[in-house]
């Protein structure tokens, strides 16, 4: 629930598939983003392109795969909470304020999916100011990007019953920043696809992105 900066959890997804490629030896990684993370890895993407250019974009990740990625949401915070955020950001950095997603009927359709996500102590309910700052700016860093900017194989998949992410507005997003290079499936689902009773689409979804990517490369 906290970040300094956009830029800094931009260096830290950066410096995770550097040590990725160390690790494997592999020359390139594939990157799979779900819902907030979604946006994370197309903002990297987006950045590093912007920054070293489709060849060096194109080097180091073989393939983008967003699953309900959070570029457009359905849910908001109130006005008068984002002008409390914007004091804070700069007076209070580390204040926390309530994420608005605590309904668990948001993310699936599975009874005993909603009950664990009731119960689960690791759940993050509060986020600092200067994340959600850090979370508008990566906002702002993908309206920016030039159109086709993804110039790599990439996939969307989308929950067709999805009651957080603007699927159409999604999709169109992701479409100018990925062109020709776009793939889209929509799962019959909602939000969170492995918390269906059976998550076997995601997974099917996701293995079929790979071998795609593959097949490019």
């Amino acid at each position: 629930g906290d970040a300094a900066s956009s830029a800094r959890l931009l260096r830290d997804l950066g410096a995770a598939c550097a040590l990725a490629r160390q690790r494997t030896g592999a020359a390139r990684v594939h990157l799979l983003g779900a819902s907030w993370g979604g946006k994370l890895v197309a903002a990297y993407a987006a950045d590093l392109a912007r920054r070293a250019g489709p060849a060096a974009l194109a080097g180091q990740i073989a393939s983008l795969t967003m699953v309900a990625p959070g570029i457009a949401s359905r849910v908001d915070v109130p006005a008068a909470t984002k002008l409390a955020i914007a004091s804070c950001a700069l007076l209070a950095p580390r204040a926390r304020f309530a994420i608005p997603l605590d309904d668990a009927e948001l993310f699936t359709d599975s009874e005993p999916m909603r009950q664990y996500l009731r119960g689960d102590r690791f759940a993050l309910h509060r986020a600092t100011a200067r994340f959600l700052l850090a979370s508008r700016r990566l906002d702002r860093l993908l309206r920016r990007a030039a159109a086709g900017a993804l110039s790599l194989p990439v996939t969307l998949i989308l929950a067709e019953r999805d009651r957080i992410i603007d699927n159409d507005a999604t999709l169109a997003a992701v479409r100018g920043l990925a062109g020709e290079a776009l793939s889209v499936r929509v799962l019959s689902t909602a939000h969170v696809p492995e918390f269906e009773d059976d998550p076997r689409p995601l997974y099917a979804a996701l293995v079929e992105a790979l071998a795609r990517a593959e097949g490019a490369g």
